[in-house]
């Protein structure tokens, strides 16, 4: 879908959370269509009802911690990840979300570990990667530290 077929939605999913106020499905696709048509700080409040109606899904409190970040609210993002990290310390968004938080926030020290761990779990991925660099330059270090360096003895060739 592209991002003008997500704002024709709006009108619409806006309708159905108006005969539906309850309902944890309609606030989280009109959530989304929101965000996914750039309308982050509107979002927010669809992510909160979401929430409230289905504390326990976590996606719903990573949603919302990614459209606290877009909006600038870098402490409550982190408070949405880590709801996710007490019930799953190993959750890759989780970490990068609550690591990227703490990084936007000026905490470069408290993010780095989560941010390593993520990357750790999917190794691949870029994010993690480029929010570390975020981090290490925040600490004044231009390059993530590298491990010891080999010593000419240490091939396995000598």
């Amino acid at each position: 879908m592209v991002r003008s077929d997500f704002k024709k939605a709006v009108p619409v999913l806006r309708k159905a959370v108006e005969l539906r106020p309850d309902s944890m499905k309609e606030h989280f696709e009109l959530g989304m269509a929101l965000y996914q048509s750039g309308e982050f700080a509107a979002s927010v409040p669809e992510f909160e009802k979401v929430v409230v109606l289905a504390p326990t899904w976590e996606q719903a409190h990573l949603f919302l911690a990614t459209a606290y970040i877009k909006t600038g609210h870098a402490r409550e993002a982190i408070a949405e990840s880590e709801k996710v990290l007490k019930v799953a310390p190993e959750n890759y968004g989780a970490l990068l979300l609550d690591g990227r938080a703490l990084v936007l926030s000026k905490h470069p020290e408290a993010g780095l570990p989560k941010l390593k761990k993520a990357a750790a779990i999917l190794p691949q991925e870029a994010e993690p990667h480029m929010a570390m660099a975020e981090a290490y330059s925040q600490l004044g270090r231009e390059q993530m530290p590298r491990e010891r360096e080999p010593k000419v003895n240490d091939s396995p060739l000598v």
